[in-house]
């Protein structure tokens, strides 16, 4: 990975939001201590530990296996009705 090249590219998506909540979301995560907080109750997300990873993603599996889940299909249908 070459880590310069995923900077900037992180730069390009940050430079292309336009929500001020998103970037006082982003500036609390990725410059804590300087003075920007998250609002009431939001929370800073945890990285997951590979137990927990796994766990999740076993999780999704069961769900996929089990249909439960929503086709490209309808998601399209469902936009076409916004």
């Amino acid at each position: 990975m070459n880590i310069e090249l995923e900077k900037l590219k992180l730069i390009k998506c940050i430079a292309d939001v336009n929500s001020e909540a998103v970037i006082k979301k982003l500036a609390a995560i990725l410059m804590p201590g300087k003075g920007v907080k998250l609002e009431e109750g939001a929370k800073v997300p945890q990285r997951l530990t590979i137990e927990q990873y796994n766990k999740e993603l076993d999780a999704a599996e069961a769900q996929y296996n089990n249909g439960e889940f929503t086709s490209i299909e309808d998601v399209v249908k469902e936009a076409e009705s916004w």
